[in-house]
């Protein structure tokens, strides 16, 4: 015959078993926000009716993995601009830092906004705008004949990316911002809070 002691042994650890069933049971399933509160009730009720003591209950339960926060809003991925590769080279230029303005990637060169890339899918919004001045406009159109004046943003060329020569163009521009060429970039009004690289 079994003595009292070893029952109650065997009673606790039952008990026990079973509490562990029964939370990892409301875990699993998909209410696992109800399965907290049902958890909160168990900790209060089990302590007049478990031999185990109120501690031992409460210890057991709180070993358990609190169920997972799948109900959380998830933020909506932020859309990536298609156009920031045009700023690769710049990346070893110590004088490059990078910046978003009015909706667009913007490279500054030693302080100076040069280049802006915008991907918002219409027209006039959906290519690369070079940072200069009405006086350069000739110049940078004779050497490179897919620039135009923007139509919103007049003081400043665009090409779209959908023109054939935007690759080419894009490249040249580089080229020019690189080789600190007067007639690309323009002193910032307001200097935004630009971060190096594409940190």
């Amino acid at each position: 015959m079994v003595d009292g002691v070893h029952m109650d042994s065997i009673r606790s650890n039952t008990i026990r078993s079973s509490i562990k069933r029964c939370f990892i049971a409301l875990w699993s399933t998909s209410h696992c926000q109800q399965s907290w509160k049902l958890r909160e009730e168990v900790k209060r009720n089990w302590r007049k009716r478990s031999p185990l003591g109120y501690h031992q209950v409460k210890a057991t339960i709180l070993a358990m993995p609190n169920p997972p926060p799948i109900f959380e809003r998830k933020k909506p991925a932020k859309r990536q601009n298609s156009l920031v590769w045009i700023f690769d080279r710049f990346e070893f230029d110590p004088g490059y830092m990078r910046s978003r303005m009015f909706g667009c990637e913007t490279a500054y060169i030693d302080g100076m906004l040069c280049l802006g890339v915008i991907d918002r899918g219409a027209e006039p919004w959906s290519g690369l705008l070079v940072c200069t001045s009405h006086e350069h406009h000739a110049a940078l159109m004779e050497e490179m004949p897919a620039l135009s004046p923007h139509e919103v943003l007049g003081k400043w060329l665009y090409i779209s990316q959908e023109d054939a020569a935007f690759e080419d163009t894009a490249d040249r521009l580089v080229e020019l911002v690189l080789a600190r060429d007067p007639r690309v970039g323009i002193e910032p009004k307001g200097r935004g809070r630009a971060r190096r690289g594409n940190s």
